[in-house]
């Protein structure tokens, strides 16, 4: 994937200051699990794609920073510590999996596009 996703991703992660080697490794595994992750649900359903397309980076983007925030407490479902309290939902990576979805029926069936209608 490109660099333009990890670069906006780091910057969002690590504003006020710049990451380490081994902090820049940590998103960049976690931007290639992801992508792998939206690939392999796009080549589903549209086996010539060949790369996570452009219209899907803002969506990768949040999902990094989501997964990245996740770390250490990624079963947590319910945490109060002194008056602080953290519920996480089971499915942290729907809505970038929905934008996938919604990419690929609107690929799948171009406008101007011929389709098939069957009566049986």
């Amino acid at each position: 994937m490109g660099s333009k996703i990890l670069n906006r991703a780091l910057r969002l992660i690590y504003i006020s200051r710049d990451p380490t080697d081994q902090e820049k490794a940590l998103v960049e595994e976690i931007e290639d699990l992801l992508s792998t992750r939206v690939l392999s649900r796009i080549q589903a359903k549209i086996p010539e794609i060949k790369e996570v397309p452009g219209a899907l980076d803002y969506e990768l983007v949040e999902a990094i920073i989501y997964r990245f925030n996740r770390i250490g407490s990624e079963g947590m479902t319910k945490e109060s510590v002194e008056g602080h309290e953290a519920v996480y939902e089971d499915k942290a990576l729907d809505h970038l999996m929905e934008a996938v979805d919604a990419w690929v029926e609107d690929n799948m069936n171009p406008p101007g596009a011929a389709k098939r209608v069957r009566f049986l």
